[in-house]
């Protein structure tokens, strides 16, 4: 079903007599199955110092905008362990005698 769905919109696409509309939405679908998507706005409401450029920043600026991306990266951050050891375990390889 795949392949003739994707035949149709290669026929769209060859076809001078389909509506420039037509043909403008089978040409996206072809980008956004390939990857190619338009990139996304910075959203600006939450953080004003997102939209901005770095070069353009005060030493401030850099400061709250560096302390902000930690912050969201130590919320993202998950365990890596779900308990404490308080001892190693035992290998039998090395703990041979």
């Amino acid at each position: 079903m795949a392949s003739l769905a994707l035949h149709v919109v290669e026929s769209i696409l060859k076809d001078p007599l389909a509506k420039s509309t037509t043909r403008l939405r089978a040409a996206e679908t072809v980008l956004g199955l390939a990857g190619y998507v338009a990139p996304k706005a910075p959203d600006t409401a939450d953080n004003p110092l997102s939209g901005k450029n770095i070069s353009e920043m005060s030493i401030d600026e850099l400061d709250a905008f560096i302390a902000a991306e930690r912050d969201k990266r130590a919320n993202l951050a998950k365990p890596v362990l779900d308990h404490e050891t308080s001892q190693p375990a035992a290998n039998p390889l090395i703990d041979k005698e």
